[in-house]
């Protein structure tokens, strides 16, 4: 797999690369939907540079199923994982995170693989709460038998 920089637009495009390309093919409806938003330009790319990217990891998908890619299920989970963890930016997860599910329901059939790809997304990504965030309660109450 092609590496990119942390939290740069090309490892933030490869990651919706992924969700596109999640169920084993490039929907336009999908495709049609990331244009509308612009996503690429909020990401900080030319549809030019989109394109590269997608094909780029096209390529490595090809080589890495032996020319077979049927979905994000044939990946193994550390791939994924790793493709993923180059987007550590809490700001730009959200921002990719919405854009996936946005991906992911406009053709109104969720796969098991968009599935995969999203709980992947959550596990990985979920914020950590802050000790200040945790309220104590109020008073010590005993557990229900």
């Amino acid at each position: 797999m092609h590496s990119y920089p942390l939290n740069s637009p090309q490892s933030a495009a490869r990651v919706l690369a992924v969700v596109v390309l999640a169920d084993g093919h490039c929907s336009q409806t999908e495709l049609a939907l990331i244009r509308a938003q612009q996503a690429t330009t909020q990401l900080g790319l030319t549809a030019d540079a989109w394109e590269c990217v997608v094909r780029d990891f096209v390529d490595d998908l090809m080589l890495a199923s032996r020319s077979e890619w049927t979905g994000a299920g044939r990946m193994d989970a550390h791939t994924r994982e790793q493709l993923l963890s180059e987007v550590t930016d809490p700001g730009l997860q959200e921002r990719l995170r919405a854009l996936a599910r946005s991906v992911v329901l406009v053709d109104g059939h969720v796969t098991d693989d968009e599935l995969l790809v999203l709980s992947t997304m959550d596990r990985l990504w979920q914020r950590p709460v802050a000790i200040s965030q945790v309220s104590a309660p109020s008073a010590a109450r005993p557990l229900a038998a």
